[in-house]
C-alpha cells in the first residue's frame, strides 16, 4: 500500500491498495481513515508494518520543516518589535525616559532566538 495524505484535509490519510489506479487526478480505490486526534496533524505520517498495515507516525522532516517555518516567524516578529523601540536607542536629541527599561527590554528582544521553543517562545514586556 502506498500512502496519500490528502492536502485539502489533513486529518484524512488515505491508502491506496497495490494495484489501484490514478483516473483525472484521483486514486481508484482510495480509502479514507480519520488520523488519531493527539497528534499533530501538520506534522502526521505513515508507517507500514510490514504486513499490509499501517502506523501513524509523526514525520521527522514535516517536523523540522514546522519548526523552521516557526523561527522564521519569530525572528520576523522580533525584527519589528525591534524596528519599533529603535526610537529608544537611536535618538540623541532628547531624554529616553525610562531608558534602563529599554534598553533592557531590546536586549531580552534579541535573545529571543536563544529559547528552545520556537512555539511557546516568552517575549519580554514592552516599557511603558
Amino acid at each position: 500500500m502506498e500512502a496519500v495524505i490528502d492536502p485539502a484535509s489533513p486529518s484524512i490519510v488515505g491508502y491506496v491498495p497495490p494495484g489501484a489506479c490514478r483516473h483525472g487526478g484521483a486514486w481508484a480505490d482510495f480509502i479514507t481513515l480519520p488520523a488519531p486526534e493527539d497528534m499533530d496533524q501538520e506534522t502526521l505520517g505513515v508507517e507500514s508494518d510490514g504486513q499490509g498495515g499501517f502506523t501513524f507516525v509523526t514525520d521527522p522532516a514535516k517536523v523540522t520543516q514546522k519548526t523552521q517555518a516557526q523561527w522564521a516567524s519569530v525572528r520576523a516578529q522580533q525584527k519589528q518589535k525591534l524596528y519599533e523601540s529603535d526610537w529608544t536607542c537611536s535618538v540623541t536629541d532628547y531624554e529616553v525616559p525610562d531608558r534602563e527599561l529599554w534598553v533592557a527590554y531590546r536586549a531580552a528582544l534579541r535573545d529571543v532566538t536563544k529559547q528552545s521553543d520556537p512555539f511557546a517562545i516568552e517575549w519580554p514586556v514592552m516599557p511603558q
